[in-house]
């Protein structure tokens, strides 16, 4: 039989893969909450492991206000902070906001409030080492108090795709977040890290494209001549 094991999933995709990622959890909040008792933490841990491993640029992160506690995120939080530090390829932890669905077990759950993310976010900041991004998602909440509280990543956001996971919540456009950032700087940027780039962390497939996208300092280049894909 053909070896399907998760780390020969992981070698298939990793010359193709920029980056990879899954969120991370904790097993008492998983047993105890509806929608996510299917999730076993552990494994998941054990997977972002075996990506560091093998040096591939990870993205995860928490999901705040599904019923955890402030102990909970704490756990979570170290737990991802011990895999950096055995590993380092964590790019960018995502402070994620439950936002309830109608039809769903958890619809009567209320989304966290601006106080409890800012609160969540100074938390991550102050647990995660400072080379690791935090990530706030600007479709779900206003991203400015979260920025002044230490996040700074606003993950992907696109004029002609929708969220997925948030199909209700439009992104905002770029102009908006701009006007509202301010004195904030956006800047674009791969989904590899510019770090990782340098380190050629990246599947080997990628390399090409990589290097024609990314500028010196391993963001997204402003301009791109259409002969240079060819």
């Amino acid at each position: 039989m053909p070896d399907c094991s998760p780390r020969k999933e992981l070698a298939c995709l990793q010359p193709y893969k920029a980056s990879n990622g899954t969120d991370a959890g904790e097993q008492r909040l998983a047993e105890r909450t509806p929608e996510f008792s299917r999730k076993n933490p552990h494994l998941r841990l054990e997977h972002i492991a075996r990506a560091g491993r093998m040096h591939i640029p990870f993205t995860t992160g928490i999901l705040v206000g599904i019923g955890e506690s402030w102990e909970d995120r704490i756990r979570s939080l170290q737990a991802i902070a011990r895999l950096h530090n055995c590993f380092g390829h964590i790019q960018e932890v995502i402070v994620q906001p439950f936002d309830p669905k109608p039809g769903t077990p958890m619809a009567s759950f209320s989304s966290p409030g601006r106080e409890e993310l800012i609160r969540t976010v100074k938390l991550a900041r102050e647990i995660l080492p400072g080379e690791v991004a935090i990530q706030v998602p600007p479709n779900l909440t206003d991203p400015l108090p979260l920025v002044k509280a230490g996040a700074n990543d606003l993950g992907g956001i696109s004029p002609i795709t929708r969220d997925e996971i948030n199909p209700n919540s439009s992104w905002p456009r770029e102009v908006e977040l701009k006007r509202s950032l301010f004195p904030y700087e956006l800047k674009e940027r791969l989904p590899v890290y510019p770090r990782f780039i340098k380190k050629g962390w990246h599947g080997h497939k990628t390399w090409k494209l990589t290097s024609l996208l990314a500028g010196e300092d391993g963001l997204r280049r402003k301009s791109i001549s259409s002969i240079e894909w060819w």
